[in-house]
């Protein structure tokens, strides 16, 4: 089985057990994973200082502490921002920075302000 087969059965409780065999090099992975969980984080730092002490009955003390959730727990997928090739070229000549940190900062910037702002500040019109 894999690491996430793993994880799932934390979660679902479904799967038996893994032998020390196939947690060989896992488990910190899979303490990893769970530490991501913002409903699990508290319940992971107080469990994890077992982590070296207990070894491969870790994994047991996390499957009785993690409750079972029907949830698929998949991270949300980043959100492509694009933008108007004049505007990244103006910024770019007058900051004298590559197209890619122009980007960058333009990601920062399009946080922070209106996209009006942004156009104009270089002399450009909203499309």
């Amino acid at each position: 089985m894999e690491i996430w087969d793993w994880l799932r059965n934390l979660y679902h409780k479904r799967y038996r057990y893994p032998t020390d065999r196939e947690l060989q090099g896992k488990l910190w992975v899979i303490n990893r994973f769970i530490s991501f969980d913002p409903d699990l984080t508290e319940a992971v730092a107080t469990v994890s200082k077992y982590f070296f002490v207990l070894k491969e009955r870790y994994y047991k003390l996390l499957y009785r502490v993690i409750p079972e959730s029907q949830s698929t727990r998949v991270k949300n997928p980043k959100k492509k921002v694009e933008f108007n090739v004049e505007l990244v070229n103006r910024y770019s000549t007058l900051y004298k920075v590559s197209r890619r940190e122009t980007i960058d900062y333009l990601k920062i910037l399009h946080k922070q302000s209106a996209t009006k702002e942004i156009f104009n500040f270089v002399g450009l019109e909203v499309k």
